[in-house]
């Protein structure tokens, strides 16, 4: 019997096979880059700082999201070409509890909006602490900042809170009463531009140089305003890893049916 004649007998469906592996071999090459961008990054920035921040370190959550990419990718590519049950069935178990989490985040999120926006902020107000001490989280603040065009996490004053822009008379930095230069409207970079805008050297225009609004309510404003867009991202990610799980059990069924043949 040929070849030809045994794929017609086949109960594996190639199409649903190939294209799980197709779709996870992407998925698996963009984790290894992913994690070997972030393991560079971090080997560049060194491990002086040791743990202690690494809840703010950005390297670190992409590196982790690198890996989950990673093991998924691995796990529904090789198990699709193998047609190995475990790794397929590790695959549609994994990945569903993660659609389970992203569904429970979003309607706690939803229900919840008060306290998770009270919970972010107070996070995000241990991240301008450690602005000075970490360039990748320095990088990130200063994105976020010119993008929504925001200062602080509530208002700039909440950039009083960093060591190197407190506003006290004991602080001998030249950047004391000011805040990054991501906070100033101009569309130029100068970073000097936050100098001074509070305390006692401030001038009445000093506040007109920058951003006012916080980031946070900068952030929630955007969404609001682009809620049918981000609503469907969501949904089209949501839907994306549904028929992922749908068609890691639908080949475990086919190789189940083969096997009993």
């Amino acid at each position: 019997m040929g070849k030809g004649s045994r794929d017609r007998d086949s109960e594996v469906s190639l199409c649903v096979k190939y294209t799980l592996f197709f779709f996870n071999t992407i998925f698996w090459l963009i984790g290894c880059f992913i994690v070997g961008v972030s393991i560079y990054a971090r080997t560049e920035k060194g491990f002086q700082d040791g743990f202690a921040s690494l809840a703010y370190d950005p390297v670190m959550i992409l590196l982790v999201v690198g890996v989950v990419i990673f093991i998924l990718g691995f796990s529904g590519c090789v198990g699709a070409l193998r047609e190995n049950i475990c790794l397929l069935r590790f695959f549609g178990i994994f990945l569903g509890l993660i659609l389970l989490a992203e569904g429970t985040v979003a309607v706690l999120i939803f229900v919840y909006q008060s306290q998770v926006q009270a919970f972010v902020a107070d996070q995000l107000q241990g991240a301008i602490k450690k602005y000075r001490d970490d360039a990748d989280l320095q990088n990130l603040i200063d994105f976020v900042q010119r993008q929504f065009r925001c200062c602080g996490v509530t208002g700039y004053k909440d950039w009083n809170n960093n060591i190197y822009f407190n506003c006290s008379q004991s602080n001998p930095s030249r950047e004391a009463c000011g805040v990054p230069f991501s906070c100033c409207r101009n569309s130029t970079i100068n970073t000097q531009c936050g100098y001074d805008v509070d305390g006692p050297r401030a001038s009445s225009s000093s506040l007109d140089r920058i951003y006012t609004t916080g980031c946070v309510n900068s952030v929630v404003t955007f969404l609001k305003d682009n809620l049918y867009v981000v609503a469907g991202v969501a949904i089209g990610i949501g839907v994306t890893q549904l028929l992922a799980i749908m068609c890691s059990f639908r080949l475990i069924n086919d190789i189940q049916r083969q096997l009993n043949k």
